[in-house]
């Protein structure tokens, strides 16, 4: 099975969506987080949190592959 996994990291979540090779979704995850704002406008993020929030997606969306594709490692 062919499958994409888009990962989306914004301002204050990170998204990742699988979908397969007909573009339909078969799952879909958020994670949010909270950034510092400073008062000069920068807005600041532990590189740690979308490591962490990056991988935990990636399980997800892998866990979901194998359990609609009946893979097996």
């Amino acid at each position: 099975m062919n499958t994409f996994l888009i990962i989306d990291i914004g301002t204050s979540s990170m998204r990742g969506i699988l979908f397969d090779k007909k573009g339909k979704r078969l799952f879909k995850d958020q994670l949010s987080y909270q950034p510092e704002y400073h008062k000069d406008g920068g807005v600041l993020q532990d590189a740690h949190v979308f490591y962490n929030h990056c991988l935990n997606i990636n399980k997800k969306n892998v866990q979901t592959l194998l359990i609609k594709t009946d893979i097996k490692l």
